[in-house]
């Protein structure tokens, strides 16, 4: 039976041989590791040099030390907070290159409408209504951009899928008149509408026929076509939109990683059109993929839901 005084002088004893064991370590230690520099900074941190001297004074107190996770807790949350921001305002850049692009476009065909003699003044007046509208366009997905960061509910409101895509064919008729080539469009009658956010929406399809345009850019005049087909399914639970262009397609590599954001085969893309897309249709319930045709191109597809018949009734 160990009596209490005896185990106190037993425990004196290890911590008296361990305060010697550790100090004549650390007296090793750092006469091993005096001429080089790069040991005394790296592996002697100053709580372990606090250590040291406590243990080499003969006082084996270990100081507190703060973990090492609540330390580095806020310099995480800026490096994501950071990561965050930086992925908007590449969004930011991609969603509102289009609008811009368009603006300086029409800009320029402006100056030459008015450098005509006389100057061409019924062109002019369409190009300005133009400008204004893309105008708008990009205040618009700018202020989006603002709610989201905000984590503001998006607005939303009830769309006719029919006319949401004629307006979008409208806005890019002359990136399609650049490039020579055709865009038709197929939209079945008496579709069921949706509701959703129009702008958000319309960005994805905006997405989806430029980047059919790329597909398009090289092939052959008559390859030069895309097809917009919009339908809806027998229980009419579904809007369906099917973007089928006649271009060169993807190899099986690409085609793996083609809704991945920063990934890109365009020189100067971003790779964050179809991301940002996919997010958008999750978001709305419905869901973003693509296919790749039989004979040559690519079909993207995107289901959405139709507004109950019920609530279009009420509304």
């Amino acid at each position: 039976m160990i009596k209490a005084n005896e185990g106190n002088g037993k425990l004196n004893l290890d911590r008296s041989m361990a305060t010697q064991a550790l100090a004549s370590a650390f007296s090793w230690f750092r006469k091993t590791t005096a001429d080089d520099a790069r040991f005394a900074e790296a592996l002697t941190p100053p709580q372990c040099r606090d250590v040291q001297e406590s243990i080499i004074d003969g006082n084996a107190r270990i100081p507190e030390v703060v973990p090492a996770v609540a330390e580095n807790e806020p310099r995480r949350l800026h490096r994501e907070r950071a990561s965050e921001l930086g992925d908007m305002a590449a969004a930011l850049a991609h969603e509102v290159d289009q609008p811009l692009t368009a603006i300086f476009s029409n800009a320029q065909a402006a100056q030459r409408f008015l450098a005509q003699t006389p100057p061409a003044l019924g062109d002019l007046q369409e190009l300005l209504a133009e400008v204004v509208a893309d105008s708008a366009r990009a205040h618009a997905i700018i202020r989006k951009m603002r709610q989201a960061a905000r984590c503001e509910p998006p607005e939303t409101s009830v769309i006719d899928v029919g006319s949401l895509v004629r307006e979008v064919v409208r806005l890019l008729r002359r990136e399609t008149q650049a490039l020579d080539a055709a865009m038709a469009t197929r939209i079945e009658a008496s579709l069921p509408p949706l509701r959703g956010d129009a702008l958000q929406l319309q960005q994805v399809l905006v997405n989806l026929l430029l980047n059919a345009l790329d597909a398009v850019h090289d092939s052959a005049c008559e390859d030069r076509r895309i097809c917009v087909c919009v339908t809806t399914t027998a229980n009419r639970e579904k809007v369906c939109i099917a973007i089928r262009d006649h271009g060169c397609g993807v190899d099986v590599s690409q085609f793996a990683t083609l809704f991945k954001p920063f990934v890109t085969s365009k020189p100067g893309g971003l790779g964050l059109g179809l991301s940002i897309s996919r997010t958008i249709v999750v978001a709305h319930g419905g869901q973003l993929w693509a296919e790749r045709n039989p004979d040559r191109g690519m079909t993207f597809h995107v289901d959405l839901p139709a507004l109950a018949e019920s609530m279009n009734a009420q509304i």
